[in-house]
């Protein structure tokens, strides 16, 4: 049967051209071809003809795809997509849409077959005859050609005009957008020649002849990953636990996992022998016995399975090793899927949990871990499973009885003891023996005793006791005792308990006496009474019946048979129960008279005589029955009664108790009695009545009303004048006219006033239902909020039942409504690996606000498909009470509006979609979507979806669990299937060692705004510096670097990038491959670095110039040839700097001494190294900190020798550094000379110059400002030093350049001068002084007569202008000079003329004064003019102490000539700002 599908385009009908047109004629539009197949399939597998024309030369195909055909063969749903994984039992269809143009159709031979290009990996049907197909036209169907298969080809062929100019085809012109179908179904197998995509071995192309093609796979060959699975369980009997465990091995592991096809496994199991043992040999694997060892040694060559048992000597666990090439990884398919192992071993309970009094109770817990080795080295894999057994205390002795009764005879019993061995062996002498207690009154019958079957002796204690013993099981069988013990007539004519016998058995074992619990049972009446003991009088009730406020009684005198030989008994019904508070009659009434009571002896019924015996009489609710002597009978009677009280029967009662009592106090039994004796007998029956019932209300989704059940008398009483109110709670209005009853009450109504619903019954003759509905204002019940909803209500009734008016009745109900405001239901594709969500919004009718949000929180092993968002309204349907949850039914309406993500948070995997809804819009809606399974693992998938609409919450967070299967993969294409995969590998830049925890965040991207869009997707490299994002296939992403590890930077690099991939400014734009691709992203990271430095000193300071310091990444103590990460070599100052070295890592810096000293270098780039201290505190590693090492080899001491010039005077007081450079740069230490004059610098390293030069004189002392040179072959070096007060003054010295102007110095103390000379020429000026250097004061000249006194020392401030010189550049300020010695003065000279000043330089930090020049001490006075031999100190020249002339002339010369000098400088500094 052929079927047609047409596409009318415009809704015209194709029209024949008219003749008169030519074939180019005008366009027909609106045309539907529609080519149908049939649905027959063979097993050949369609390709083109090579002998024949194809169809695609005559056609211009505009699509091809590929479906799954629904019903009537038609395509279903959307095409299929890469990645699927196909079915070959599954029903498909290809779709072609089309084009013929007019030169096309003029191509076109009648007649001719037009092959289609099919793919071999489909099969086609069976259309060997051929099947017409048609063109619909305004007048009607044409057939215009056929299509055929033969099931290796499929053509077409065209008819021919009925003048055979031309084909049918031809007088319709071109042919637009018309499409057919084409039946088909997957091939069985893979074709011959036909190979998978490179990178997957069952992933395949299926090409179409318009040169598209989609990818797909093999359902049953597609691999399925799983890791490996165990299950254990365990079972006890006796004494021995069989355990199994249920091994599913590791199928086709991944490159992550760890493991591979080659690795070998192994489970363990450990046996805790404080509890059981193995037993030997019980091990099975797959069903067949195993090759034991003790040691993995013992195993030669690859077995296919084995076990290594091992207990250690000194008693501790027993280890269980089960391996083999069985526990191997495979490589299962969803055709072939894996098949579970079955490890099977046995254990025995140890004797002291199950002899008696022992520790019963334990429970014994084992559990089979999995291990996978590698380089004959085994590590947990972390997959266990374990069971637990529990070991209760074993029954050891049983005991039942059964009596007979005898009349006359009393009663015998036979009993059974039964011992249970519980797995021990017994023999003779472990001494089993029966201990067996019988009640007073019992005897052993003789004779009568037996041991399975035989008949044995037994021991008679005096205390009504016996033994029986020697006892020896047969193996683990039971050992049966039967035995017979009598009671006498007497004890039932004298109603003596009979009591209870009681057995147990004692037994040796191990040395140790045990004693089993004992068995006690209570020896019968055996008269088959049911009655207990020897009781002689017996009540029992059959409970109440309200439809008829009855209960029945029955009352059994001597249940026994004992001789009966008179009493009274009396029934007093009124004292039954409780008394009525309304004034009501109380307790029971007999419902009938007496002649009503039925009576019976011995289950009969009485004979005249009998019934001449029994007397009844019935007064003010009192029953009395007299006996006369009626012997070794039983005698029943049963009555019925009445509850009297409408309090009770006319209302909602639970469980009221009405205890009934029958005494006698005259009873005469036994056929020796003389004296009556006193007897009663009571029993309760609890009087329930329920007139009024109102139940739950229902709420309907649908209409948005509750519905409630009220029930009138569900007793069945008959009732009057009965009426109903109902006080209605907020929020619900009764809906008028929706009263109903059942059975039906003609003349019921119902009113309302506000929330009070009256309803009018009147009279009710049996139970009724009654129903109404109310109308819910949501809002005012709660349901716009997060919690539940509660509706409480109280129902009344009054009325008459049973002719009586009883009081009113009211039954109060409460219904809590789960507030599903959200529904959210999944449906899990484990197949596929896919959850299909859908959240229903509002099912209560709320007024929603406008454009409300919905925030979802998926489990982190899912992944957001935003491509899948659809908004659709919902039809409601269902009621609260249509399932446990009370969520309601409904359904889609429409196909669903597409929406997009707002936004979303990868931390948490939280999205936000924005909803259109209207405002105050009260329809419910549906929100569906999909999210990937990107972790497959058995159990629930866990989300929580939350309604942002301000005030209106639809009932807070709802969660979801979607429960998921164990395996992974699965048919009809896993989410690896329909995913491609971004693989990143970090490594580090310069060793590529893997870096593990360096965050991503992949962000979706706008390709049309080329634009950052969403996040996607987010997580951490592994272990192996590997981070893999499923995603979609052939889209754009942006993968950003969020976070580094420590030590490094967040900035990566990488050495090539793959085809798709460029940089962006926060990082990569990475183009997806096709479903089932890798793109591997080698990127790299740059460790953050720094330098280590410190000083490194010998015990006596001296740097260790010269030696070698070793850096290391691990303690280099004791390990020879470790190789350093660096070496230095220490600088002349003792530094030692490691440059380059890596943070975020321990070091060990290795002494030339061998020390160690451990450093620890940060990973923030802030923090400063640190090293540990041998006490284990740590300090701050810096330039400044000095390091010292303890070698004493290859040292050398410089001496110095200190003495006053021209002779070898020692001379203390003076300051000598030790310097590393000529330049006398870098100090190492100073010394002071003794009283010898000598300073000694010990420790000094061998090979190495130092230099000397004198940084402070002692006082009175010229400074020497030479640097002499030390060495090992120099290693006395003498200085000396001249006194202040020796040789000829000479001239000034020569100013130095002015710095920036400053406020000029404090002038220092004036020398003293000499005696009055000859006054010398004036000295002439010095040139001026190179800018910024301070002039060198000149030695002293020889004295005149008092002049112009010498410069003051240079202060730290600018000093006196020289000569104009040419201005500098300024420049920053020298260093304040060393005040020069104050000089001798000479003859006042007149002073230079000012330099220019030089551009005010920038200032510098203000110096500190020099101290004023330092006085002589009251000199040695020398002769006037030549520097001769000291004189005397009492010389008249030289100031004397008290004589201060002298003095206040130089202080009055020097003043006016600062002041001088003051004023022309700042006149000049006027002029030259004047000039500027």
């Amino acid at each position: 049967m052929s079927m047609f599908y047409r596409h009318n385009r415009g809704g015209k009908r194709l029209q024949r051209k008219p003749k008169s047109e030519s074939s180019s004629g005008a366009r027909l539009a609106a045309l539907l071809l529609c080519l149908s197949m049939l649905m027959g399939f063979l097993p050949a597998l369609a390709s083109a003809a090579d002998d024949g024309e194809k169809l695609s030369s005559i056609v211009t195909f505009e699509s091809i795809s590929l479906h799954y055909a629904g019903a009537g063969g038609q395509p279903e749903g959307t095409a299929i997509q890469d990645g699927t994984l196909l079915e070959k039992d599954k029903q498909l269809v290809l779709r072609y849409t089309y084009n013929i143009t007019e030169d096309q159709c003029a191509q076109i031979a009648a007649g001719t077959n037009y092959y289609l290009e099919v793919s071999p990996h489909l099969v086609l049907p069976n259309l060997r005859d051929g099947s017409e197909v048609t063109i619909e036209t305004e007048n009607g169907t044409v057939p215009f050609g056929k299509i055929y298969s033969d099931g290796s080809r499929a053509w077409v062929t065209f008819y021919a005009k009925s003048d055979s100019s031309d084909t049918v085809l031809s007088e319709y012109g071109e042919l637009n957008n018309a499409f057919f179908y084409l039946n088909c179904n997957r091939a069985d197998q893979v074709p011959t020649g036909e190979s998978p995509i490179e990178g997957n071995s069952n992933l395949y192309a299926m090409k179409f002849e318009n040169s598209e093609q989609i990818t797909f796979g093999y359902a049953e060959n597609e691999p399925v990953t799983a890791k490996a699975q165990i299950n254990k369980g365990g079972a006890l009997q006796d004494k021995t636990i069989t355990w199994t465990i249920n091994y599913t091995p590791w199928q086709n592991p991944a490159g992550d996992d760890g493991v591979d096809l080659d690795t070998p496994f192994e489970l363990r199991d450990t046996i805790d022998t404080n509890l059981h043992s193995y037993v030997d040999g019980s091990v099975a694997i797959g069903g067949s016995s195993v090759s034991a060892y003790t040691s993995r040694d013992e195993i030669q060559g690859n077995e296919d399975a084995y076990v290594i048992v091992e207990t250690p000597e000194n008693g501790s666990n027993t280890v269980l090793t089960f391996g083999g090439t069985k526990f191997n990884a495979g490589e299962a398919t969803q055709g072939n899927p894996a098949t579970p192992l079955t490890i099977a071993y046995q254990t025995s309970i140890n004797d002291d949990l199950l002899l008696p009094g022992g520790t019963g109770g334990k429970k014994v817990t084992n559990a089979a871990d999995l291990f996978a080795g590698e380089n004959d080295v085994f590590n947990s894999l972390n997959i266990t499973s374990s069971s637990t057994v529990p070991i209760p205390q074993p029954t050891w002795v049983t005991k039942e009885g059964h009596t007979t009764r005898d009349p006359g005879n009393g009663s015998t019993t036979d009993w059974t003891v039964t011992f249970q061995p519980n797995g021990f062996t017994f023999t003779e002498d472990n001494g089993l023996t029966l201990h067996d207690q019988l009640p007073e009154g019992s005897e052993p019958v003789r004779g009568s005793l037996k041991v399975n079957g035989t008949q044995t002796s037994v021991t008679v204690g005096a205390d009504n006791s016996f033994t029986v013993s020697p006892i020896v099981p047969d193996g683990n069988a039971a050992v049966k005792i039967t035995y017979q013990t009598h009671v006498p007539e007497d004890m039932y004519d004298s109603g003596t308990s009979l009591g209870s016998n009681i057995a147990w058995f004692t037994f040796q074992y191990g040395g140790q006496e045990y004693t089993t619990p004992q068995a006690k049972k209570d020896i019968g009446s055996g008269d088959g009474s049911g009655t207990p003991g020897t009781a002689t009088l017996v009540k029992t009730n059959k409970g109440y019946n309200a439809a008829t406020r009855t209960i029945e009684w029955t009352v059994t005198i001597n249940p026994h048979r004992a001789n009966l030989k008179s009493g009274t008994f009396t029934d007093d019904l009124g004292a039954v129960g409780p008394r009525c508070a309304a004034g009501h009659t109380s307790g029971l009434e007999l419902m009938d008279s007496i002649d009503d009571i039925t009576i019976k002896i011995d289950g009969n019924a009485p004979t005249d005589d009998e019934k001449a015996l029994i007397a009844l009489q019935y007064s003010q609710q009192e029953l009395t029955i007299e006996v006369g002597e009626i012997g070794a009978k039983t005698i029943t009677l049963t009555y019925t009664t009445k509850v009297c009280d409408p309090c009770i029967f006319a209302n909602n009662t639970a469980r009221t108790a009405f205890k009934n009592t029958i005494s006698t106090s005259d009873m005469l039994i036994g056929s020796q009695a003389t004296t009556g004796r006193t007897a009663s007998a009571d029993s309760t029956a609890n009087v329930s009545a329920t007139v009024l019932t109102k139940k739950a209300p229902v709420y309907d989704y649908a209409s948005g009303t509750m519905k409630w059940t009220v029930e009138v008398d569900a007793a069945g009483l008959s009732m009057a004048d009965v009426v109903l109110t109902d006080d209605l709670p907020a929020g619900l209005t009764y809906v008028e006219d929706s009263l109903a009853t059942a059975p039906a009450i003609t003349g019921a109504s119902a009113s309302a006033i506000g929330q009070t619903l009256t309803i009018n019954l009147g009279t009710v003759t049996a139970k009724t239902t009654i129903t109404f509905d109310t109308k819910v204002d949501p809002e005012t019940l709660g349901f716009s909020g997060d919690k539940p909803v509660t509706v409480a209500n109280t129902i009344h009734m009054n009325g008459k039942a049973d002719g009586v008016e009883f009081a009113e009745v009211s039954h109060s109900v409460q219904q809590n409504f789960s507030n599903h405001g959200l529904v959210k239901s999944s449906t899990v594709n484990n197949q596929q690996e896919f959850i299909q969500y859908e959240v229903l919004i509002n099912p209560f009718g709320l007024a929603l606000p406008e454009s409300p949000s919905l925030e979802d929180t998926l489990d982190k092993r899912l992944q957001l498909d935003t491509d899948t968002l659809l908004f659709y309204k919902a039809a409601l349907t269902g009621t609260t009470a249509s399932n446990k949850d009370q969520k309601p039914g409904y359904a889609k309406a429409g196909t669903g509006e597409p929406l997009k993500v707002a936004s979303f948070d990868p931390n948490t995997n939280r999205f936000t979609v924005q909803l259109p809804i209207d405002a105050d819009s009260r329809d419910a809606y549906v929100l569906t979507y999909t999210a990937d399974i990107i972790d497959h693992q058995a159990g629930g998938y866990s989300n929580s979806v939350r309604f942002d609409g301000g005030s209106v919450l639809l009932g807070g967070n709802k969660n979801n669990s979607a429960a998921v299967s164990g395996g992974g993969g699965g048919g009809g294409g896993g989410v690896a299937a329909r995913k491609a995969v971004i693989t990143i590998a970090k490594a580090d830049s310069e060793n590529q060692t893997p870096l593990e925890g360096v965050s991503f965040t992949l962000y979706q991207w706008d390709s049309d705004s080329n634009t950052r869009g969403l996040p996607f997707a987010q997580g951490k490299t592994d272990a192996q510096g590997k981070l893999s994002f499923k995603v979609k296939p052939n889209a754009v992403y942006e993968l950003v670097e969020t976070e580094s590890v420590p030590g490094y930077g967040s900035a990566f690099g990488w050495n090539d990038l793959p085809d798709g991939v460029t940089a962006t400014d926060a990082g990569l734009l990475v183009t997806a491959g096709a479903a089932k691709s890798e793109l591997t992203l080698k990127l790299t990271n740059e460790a953050h670095t720094t330098d280590l430095v410190f000083r490194l000193v010998n015990e006596s300071g001296i740097p260790m110039t010269g030696e070698k310091v070793q850096i290391f990444t691990s303690d280099p103590t004791g390990k020879p040839d470790l190789a350093p990460v660096k070496e230095v070599t220490v600088s002349s100052d003792g530094t030692v700097k490691f440059s380059g070295i890596r943070r975020g890592a321990a070091y060990y810096v290795r002494r030339p001494d061998g020390g160690v000293m451990p450093v620890n270098v940060p990973a923030q780039v802030n923090d400063e190294p640190t090293v540990t201290l041998p006490d284990g505190t740590s300090a701050t590693l810096t330039a400044n900190y000095q390091v010292t090492d303890t070698s004493t080899t290859d040292q050398w001491t410089l001496t110095v020798n200190k003495v006053i010039s021209g002779g070898t005077t020692p001379l203390p007081g003076a300051t000598i550094g030790l310097y590393a450079d000529a330049a006398c740069q870098t100090l190492i230490k100073t010394g002071v000379s003794d009283q010898d004059g000598t300073v000694i610098f010990s420790g000094l390293i061998k090979g190495q110059s130092y230099w000397l030069k004198e940084t402070a004189a002692p006082t009175g002392y010229k400074l020497d400002t030479t640097t002499y040179e030390g060495n090992e072959t120099n290693s006395t070096v003498t200085i000396a030093n001249t006194p202040n007060n020796s040789g000829n003054t000479g001239t000034p010295g020569t100013p130095g350049t002015p710095g920036t102007p400053g406020t000029p110095g404090t002038p220092g103390t004036p020398g003293t001068p000499g005696e009055p000379g000859t006054p010398s020429e004036p000295g002439t000026s010095g040139e001026p002084g190179t800018p910024n250097e301070p002039g060198t004061p000149s030695e002293p000249g020889t004295p005149g007569e008092p002049g112009t006194p010498s410069e003051p020392g240079t202060p730290s401030e600018p000093g006196t202008p020289s000569e104009p010189g040419t201005p500098s550049e300024p420049g920053t300020p020298g260093e304040p000079g060393t005040p020069g010695e104050p000089g001798t003065p000479g003859e006042p000279g007149t002073p230079g003329e000012p330099g220019t000043p030089s551009e005010p330089g920038t200032p510098g930090e203000p110096g500190t004064p020099s101290e004023p020049g330092t006085p002589n001490e009251p000199s040695t006075p020398v002769n006037p003019g030549n520097g001769g031999s000291n004189n005397s100190t009492n010389n008249p020249n030289i100031p004397q102490t008290g004589d201060y002339t002298q003095l206040l002339i130089v202080v009055t010369l020097v003043s006016g000539i600062l002041l001088a000098v003051m004023t022309i400088y700042r006149r000049l500094m006027v002029k030259r700002r004047g000039q500027k």
